[in-house]
């Protein structure tokens, strides 16, 4: 043992029999802070000396003994932080804070950790308090604005975002948050001129260009798209993201040949990268040929068998495919690595529904839904699990919290229609199917409701238009015909 860990262990022995002698000798609360202060002290010493285990036992002795060690609870958030620990980093954090009102680092810890979480509220409240506190800087303005954009916020991320362009004109993230938030306001050219000009200024970053390839492909203009992932392939060389973005966007456009050509370059020329063999794999899900899906995920967990997203696929794809005890075993496994990983109750919640167990599979869907309170899978499943006790108002609360975090998701809108047509609020269900159907038009499911509810609303002619279109893709249905 080195000699300062000996001094160390030394005092701390010392202060702990001080400690304890000091309800029977009288000491004030005045020596108990300045004995904290020097476990502090110690802490923040074998934080130096990279000694996180060491620094956290002195952090949670000064605490101990004096709980409004503001710094202390501070630094004891940052090394749960460090390990991953987030619940138990909030907690602290939110304690350093409460011992001092004005501690602004602990703020700025927190809303990082915060908006990492993708709660975005809470993110927005502590970023407020600090501009209002201590002026503006460029990481809070970015923090907030993000945030509201992520919580549907655009036009208030739009002013908080020109002010800070302007006030950190050099500052890209602010410039590229400030881009989407144009977009989502639908104004796509001031979006794109904004991010042309970001991307020009940054050509060596590659993850910028990447994302000037995402914004020509939301704003409908695919073949700059392509051109641009074609042009930072050329650029970087070495980078295997450019290649797996261009066999996602094959396959976002239904270009099969094209996504498999693409695929089998870049496995070809990246053959040891496992991002590489997870979108194989994927691709095979996406064709529906599992065994080789499966296989290609084997494959990864042999060489890389810590990578979680690689377990949450595998699990998927044996729920799909009925296999539920060798669901299990992956499902049991990704939370023992990672007790927070919402993803693993999500798909344990799945396990107990196969199970037809509805208690434990809601408590899992709402442990999820906690842990990535943005997510919008936890709200869903946790509201279909009331559907079949007909607890109908809980589930559309859950459901329609679940549309808010994914306005896009043709499920979600399908179930809410569902549920609205079940509670007779029919007007309200046609205004969800119509918006799946604008999106896809093929939808049969949708379709087939559509034509339900104008059955029941006597608009004979508009159902019997949905029937004839729905036999024009199926001319075999009996049902239909009838």
């Amino acid at each position: 043992m080195e000699i300062s860990s000996v001094k160390n262990v030394t005092v701390l022995l010392i202060l702990l029999i001080l400690c304890h002698l000091c309800p029977l000798l009288g000491c004030s609360s005045v020596e108990n802070e300045k004995t904290a202060e020097r476990l502090y002290e110690l802490g923040i010493n074998a934080l130096d000396e990279k000694n996180n285990n060491e620094a956290g036992s002195y952090f949670e002795k000064a605490v101990q003994i004096n709980p409004d060690h503001a710094k202390a609870h501070y630094q004891l958030g940052v090394i749960y932080i460090s390990s991953k620990q987030m619940n138990l980093a909030e907690k602290e954090l939110n304690l350093a804070i409460t011992k001092d009102q004005g501690f602004n680092q602990a703020k700025r810890t927190i809303a990082r950790l915060y908006y990492r979480k993708r709660a975005y509220e809470r993110a927005i409240f502590i970023c407020k308090e600090l501009i209002e506190d201590s002026g503006q800087d460029h990481e809070t303005l970015f923090i907030l604005g993000d945030s509201l954009l992520n919580r549907g916020h655009a036009g208030e991320a739009k002013r908080v975002l020109i002010e800070a362009v302007k006030a950190f004109p050099d500052n890209s993230s602010l410039k590229i948050t400030l881009s989407r938030a144009l977009l989502l306001e639908n104004r796509p050219q001031e979006a794109r001129k904004m991010m042309e000009e970001v991307a020009a200024a940054n050509s060596k970053d590659i993850s910028i260009q990447m994302m000037l390839a995402g914004l020509y492909e939301k704003t409908g203009l695919y073949a700059l798209a392509e051109k641009q992932l074609e042009k930072i392939k050329g650029n970087f060389p070495q980078e295997s993201a450019p290649y797996l973005s261009l066999v996602r966007f094959y396959m976002r456009r239904n270009r099969l040949k094209d996504a498999e050509k693409a695929l089998k370059n870049v496995t070809a020329a990246f053959p040891d990268d496992y991002k590489t063999l997870m979108l194989l794999a994927d691709y095979y899900t996406f064709l529906k040929m599992y065994p080789r899906a499966l296989e290609t995920y084997d494959k990864i967990t042999e060489k890389w068998p810590r990578l979680i997203q690689v377990k949450s696929k595998i699990a998927e794809l044996l729920l799909t495919e009925g296999r539920y005890d060798q669901a299990r075993t992956y499902i049991e496994e990704m939370i023992d690595q990672d007790p927070e990983y919402a993803r693993g109750h999500l798909l344990r919640g799945m396990l107990w529904i196969t199970e037809g167990n509805a208690l434990k599979a809601r408590a899992e869907f709402l442990k999820a839904r906690d842990l990535d309170t943005e997510s919008a899978e936890g709200y869903y499943f946790y509201g279909l699990t009331f559907l079949d006790d007909q607890d109908y108002d809980i589930s559309l609360s859950e459901l329609l919290q679940a549309l808010e975090k994914s306005p896009d998701s043709i499920n979600i809108r399908l179930t809410i229609a569902s549920v609205y047509l079940k509670t007779g609020k029919l007007s309200l269900a046609l205004e969800e199917l119509d918006r799946v159907l604008d999106a896809e038009p093929d939808n049969h499911r949708a379709r087939g409701l559509r034509a339900e509810i104008h059955l029941k609303s006597k608009r004979y002619e508009d159902a019997a238009s949905d029937y004839r279109h729905l036999m024009q893709r199926n001319p075999s249905s009996q049902y239909v015909r009838f």
